[in-house]
């Protein structure tokens, strides 16, 4: 069984849910934040081998985490936690956080974005904090500043920054696992930057990360930003691939590493 956990009418869910399918992918189920507020059942517990959990959907589906064999996690943190703090006995918003996390956190199956404690769905995080990280991972990026007006943060650049962007044009790559995959109407990104994203996505928890660039006249490129939860359909079949890979190769890994 592979788990597609999404928010309501996300069309990357389905599309992701039916690309797996024709890859040869046994058993796809999407779960959307409708189906989390619908269940009839849930439980959860723990034994010698760890923390599980089991689902009885609308319709009479039940899901065992025990049995996944892969996730892939969409779900976006208060929109969730809302939807089965609605219908699951009325505990209140910080007991079905930790609820909900612990049961995103009891799959033993790779999971593709792990809960974080920042967030339902890996390492999201204030679009101020990227740049540092993405420094860190050896990735170029312009000088930005950010300002607080009227209680509210505003990110923008100095008047260098915005003149050598205006003159830019964009480069958008999918990290997956140790794969970068080019979305659409961007160029292939240079080897040390797919290297430094792929880096990034490792310092940020986060093995499905989308990262966007500024592109020189010259061929240069400066990180923009990041997205933990990015739309999936424009990478078409590479990005297909790519998930079927790393979904695949990681369930192996697991599998060897239980055996021995």
């Amino acid at each position: 069984m592979w788990l597609i956990f999404t928010e309501n009418n996300d069309p990357s869910g389905a599309w992701l849910a039916q690309g797996l399918a024709q890859r040869g992918f046994a058993d796809v189920l999407q779960i959307s934040r409708r189906d989390l507020g619908q269940l009839k059942s849930w439980d959860f517990g723990s034994d010698a081998q760890g923390s599980w959990f089991q689902l009885e959907l609308a319709n009479g589906r039940r899901i065992d985490s025990r049995v996944a064999a892969g996730v892939v996690n969409r779900l976006q943190p208060v929109a969730a936690e809302q939807s089965w703090h609605e219908n699951l006995g009325g505990l209140g918003s910080p007991e079905m956080a930790s609820a909900l996390r612990a049961c995103l956190a009891s799959f033993s199956c790779p999971v593709i974005n792990p809960v974080d404690v920042r967030s339902m769905h890996g390492g999201a995080r204030p679009a101020s904090e990227w740049p540092q990280l993405a420094r860190q991972a050896g990735l170029p990026a312009l000088t930005q500043r950010a300002v607080m007006r009227g209680g509210n943060q505003l990110h923008y650049s100095d008047a260098g920054f915005a003149a050598d962007a205006a003159r830019m044009s964009s480069g958008k790559v999918l990290v997956i696992g140790r794969r970068v995959v080019s979305m659409a109407l961007s160029p292939d990104a240079p080897e040390a930057i797919a290297a430094g994203c792929v880096k990034l996505a490792e310092l940020a928890l986060t093995p499905l990360l989308e990262v966007t660039f500024f592109v020189s006249e010259a061929g240069e490129w400066f990180f923009r930003g990041a997205n933990s939860c990015p739309n999936l359909s424009p990478g078409g079949n590479g990005v297909l691939d790519a998930m079927a890979e790393s979904l695949l190769l990681n369930s192996a890994i697991i599998e060897r590493l239980e055996v021995t």
